[in-house]
């Protein structure tokens, strides 16, 4: 029996995860004009993917916020997934 759009979108989805390193999670959000505005420049100017500028910017984010802090364990415990 054939397989549906969906069942061969799902698929690839689920390859897709697992070749980044086998820890891939996915992200699907709207965005505001100027956000995706900004991501597509600094991304070109770093000579990155866009992928590859939001995470940057998140963990660098995470990690200076992390540092900042005079007990960050509280901070680095607060989410787990």
């Amino acid at each position: 029996m054939p397989k549906t759009p969906a069942q061969r979108q799902a698929e690839y989805r689920q390859r897709h995860l697992k070749a980044i390193e086998g820890t891939g999670e996915r992200l699907d959000t709207v965005v505001s004009v100027q956000a995706m505005a900004g991501l597509r420049r600094l991304s070109k100017h770093h000579g990155l993917t866009q992928r590859a500028m939001l995470e940057r910017l998140l963990v660098d984010a995470d990690q200076a916020t992390a540092s900042s802090l005079e007990k960050p364990s509280a901070y680095l415990d607060g989410v787990t997934e």
